[in-house]
């Protein structure tokens, strides 16, 4: 770690635990950050994915009408 961000560490452990967490917040969003390309080209794969899954009979598929069913019957 580098001295700088020892510092850094050690000034954030010195706020108010909702700033630490809202500082946390802003700090794991800033690793995700991502175009709206990345995103669309990671949704395309996974869904290629998924639809490979369905063809290769891997998956189970179900009826929206019977999954919404069963939610309902749990639900008080």
């Amino acid at each position: 770690m580098s001295p700088l961000v020892k510092q850094l560490e050690e000034a954030a452990l010195q706020l108010p635990s909702t700033d630490r967490a809202d500082l946390a917040l802003s700090l794991l969003r800033s690793l995700e950050a991502r175009s709206s390309q990345e995103h669309e080209r990671l949704w395309v794969e996974e869904a290629q994915h998924r639809w490979q899954e369905i063809e290769g009979s891997e998956v189970e598929t179900r009826h929206f009408d019977e999954v919404l069913a069963e939610i309902r019957a749990t639900l008080p």
